[in-house]
């Protein structure tokens, strides 16, 4: 799956369908359909709804989104509190954990604008595997032994999260937040290429596989 930036063209009327619809709802509805299907084979149940049906609402997509900032939160939280990872490492995931909280300030902001319900985070380790199995990510944070796999496992939860706001970006109907979801996709994407070279140094081909955020394969 690549990154859709089409999705925040300006609608133009010239280039409306026969039944009225423009070119980019025409383009969105296309598009949402087959990331729905997608993503939905990743995170089946995450969020507010267990069935990621395009299109959906802003109010669902945002919750969605948080609900997905939340895991990533808690899984920055555990590593850093189990003083598995030392500095420099740790300094890098204590940046990256303010960020999420910011991504998670400015959804929230959004959701409750919209008078829509903050989802609950993780409540505890159990509750958080579910969500972790739910976004495809298999390895528990439990039984990490070293510096090197916890990193990788946040590299990991980072395309995760960057899956999700594939199908955030081609489902929102406002502009400013499918601004807002491409920046935070962005965001998580360079916070999985700096994780990747904590693991790997050096390794810019690892860093940086592709041309595109491809997200969770």
């Amino acid at each position: 799956m690549t990154d859709d930036l089409a999705a925040t063209a300006t609608a133009s009327p010239v280039a409306a369908g026969p039944d009225g619809a423009t070119r980019r709802e025409l383009v969105r509805s296309t598009v949402a359909a087959g990331a729905a299907a997608a993503v939905a084979s990743v995170v089946p149940s995450l969020g507010p709804s267990t069935a990621l049906a395009a299109p959906v609402g802003d109010i669902a997509v945002l919750a969605l989104a948080l609900r997905a900032e939340q895991v990533i939160v808690y899984a920055y939280e555990r590593v850093l509190a189990s003083g598995i990872v030392a500095s420099p490492a740790a300094r890098v995931l204590t940046l990256f954990l303010a960020q999420e909280h910011e991504h998670v300030d400015a959804l929230t902001v959004n959701l409750v604008r919209l008078g829509g319900a903050v989802p609950s985070p993780p409540s505890d380790l159990a509750e958080f595997e579910v969500e972790l199995r739910e976004l495809g990510v298999k390895r528990s944070p439990v039984g990490l032994r070293n510096e090197r796999e916890s990193v990788s496992f946040l590299v990991r939860l980072e395309m995760a999260v960057a899956t999700v706001y594939h199908f955030v970006i081609d489902q929102l109907a406002d502009d400013k937040l499918i601004q807002t979801a491409a920046q935070i996709m962005a965001n998580e994407g360079q916070h999985a290429a700096v994780l990747h070279e904590l693991v790997s140094p050096g390794n810019v081909r690892r860093a940086v596989p592709s041309a595109f955020v491809g997200g969770v394969k």
